[in-house]
Protein backbone atom coordinates (compact mmCIF):
# COMPACT_ATOMS: atom_id res chain seq x y z
CA UNK A 1 0.00 0.00 0.00
CA UNK A 2 3.00 2.21 0.52
CA UNK A 3 2.51 4.70 -2.14
CA UNK A 4 -0.91 4.22 -3.08
CA UNK A 5 -3.39 7.03 -3.44
CA UNK A 6 -6.04 6.72 -0.52
CA UNK A 7 -8.98 9.12 0.92
CA UNK A 8 -10.02 9.93 3.93
CA UNK A 9 -13.37 8.73 5.06
CA UNK A 10 -13.95 9.96 9.32
CA UNK A 11 -12.22 11.93 11.33
CA UNK A 12 -10.04 15.55 11.15
CA UNK A 13 -9.14 15.15 7.91
CA UNK A 14 -12.52 13.45 6.35
CA UNK A 15 -12.39 13.56 2.54
CA UNK A 16 -8.96 14.81 1.58
CA UNK A 17 -7.02 12.56 -0.83
CA UNK A 18 -3.02 11.62 -0.14
CA UNK A 19 -0.63 9.04 -0.66
CA UNK A 20 0.58 6.52 1.43
CA UNK A 21 4.37 7.07 2.59
CA UNK A 22 4.49 4.10 4.97
CA UNK A 23 2.03 1.25 5.67
CA UNK A 24 0.95 0.29 9.14
CA UNK A 25 2.27 -2.38 10.64
CA UNK A 26 -0.59 -4.64 12.46
CA UNK A 27 1.42 -8.18 12.03
CA UNK A 28 4.61 -9.17 13.38
CA UNK A 29 6.77 -11.29 11.41
CA UNK A 30 9.76 -13.50 13.16
CA UNK A 31 11.89 -15.43 11.11
CA UNK A 32 8.51 -17.67 8.93
CA UNK A 33 6.17 -17.03 11.67
CA UNK A 34 3.50 -14.28 11.00
CA UNK A 35 1.09 -13.30 14.60
CA UNK A 36 -1.41 -11.58 14.03
CA UNK A 37 -2.97 -9.08 16.62
CA UNK A 38 -5.86 -9.56 18.97
CA UNK A 39 -9.34 -8.56 18.06
CA UNK A 40 -11.18 -6.57 20.18
CA UNK A 41 -14.84 -7.05 21.56
CA UNK A 42 -16.03 -5.44 18.25
CA UNK A 43 -13.57 -7.87 15.97
CA UNK A 44 -11.44 -4.83 15.11
CA UNK A 45 -7.63 -4.94 15.51
CA UNK A 46 -7.36 -2.03 18.34
CA UNK A 47 -4.98 0.95 16.63
CA UNK A 48 -3.34 2.11 19.84
CA UNK A 49 0.21 2.50 18.61
CA UNK A 50 2.11 4.96 16.18
CA UNK A 51 3.18 1.78 14.52
CA UNK A 52 -0.41 0.84 13.73
CA UNK A 53 -0.75 3.78 11.78
CA UNK A 54 -0.20 4.68 8.38
CA UNK A 55 1.65 7.66 7.43
CA UNK A 56 -0.27 9.66 4.87
CA UNK A 57 0.82 12.66 2.73
CA UNK A 58 -2.25 14.55 2.49
CA UNK A 59 -2.59 16.56 -0.61
CA UNK A 60 -1.57 20.40 -0.12
CA UNK A 61 -0.32 18.97 3.35
CA UNK A 62 3.22 20.06 4.60
CA UNK A 63 3.64 17.27 7.06
CA UNK A 64 2.67 13.50 6.73
CA UNK A 65 -0.08 12.68 9.65
CA UNK A 66 -0.44 9.34 10.89
CA UNK A 67 -3.67 8.16 10.35
CA UNK A 68 -5.92 4.88 11.60
CA UNK A 69 -6.01 1.57 9.01
CA UNK A 70 -10.12 2.26 9.80
CA UNK A 71 -9.91 5.97 8.52
CA UNK A 72 -8.56 5.59 4.67
CA UNK A 73 -9.85 3.88 2.04
CA UNK A 74 -8.32 3.16 -1.49
CA UNK A 75 -8.59 5.85 -3.79
CA UNK A 76 -9.61 5.39 -6.60
CA UNK A 77 -11.33 2.14 -5.28
CA UNK A 78 -10.82 -0.58 -7.90
CA UNK A 79 -13.53 -0.53 -10.43
CA UNK A 80 -13.62 3.66 -10.51
CA UNK A 81 -12.39 5.44 -13.40
CA UNK A 82 -11.66 9.39 -12.29
CA UNK A 83 -11.33 12.26 -14.21
CA UNK A 84 -9.06 14.98 -12.39
CA UNK A 85 -10.95 18.69 -12.99
CA UNK A 86 -8.47 20.54 -14.68
CA UNK A 87 -7.13 24.14 -12.79
CA UNK A 88 -9.28 22.95 -9.58
CA UNK A 89 -7.31 23.95 -6.27
CA UNK A 90 -5.85 20.86 -4.85
CA UNK A 91 -6.24 18.57 -7.63
CA UNK A 92 -9.84 17.93 -7.08
CA UNK A 93 -11.05 14.42 -8.90
CA UNK A 94 -14.97 13.09 -9.52
CA UNK A 95 -15.70 9.98 -10.42
CA UNK A 96 -16.83 9.29 -13.86
CA UNK A 97 -17.07 5.72 -14.62
CA UNK A 98 -17.47 2.10 -12.83
CA UNK A 99 -15.98 -0.70 -14.76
Amino acid sequence: MAEQRVRVTEGQHAGQCGTVLTRAELCVVEGRNVTSPTLDASGRVPIVEEKHHHRVQLDGGRRPVLLSTYAVELWPRNGQSVALLPGSPNEVCTVVDYY
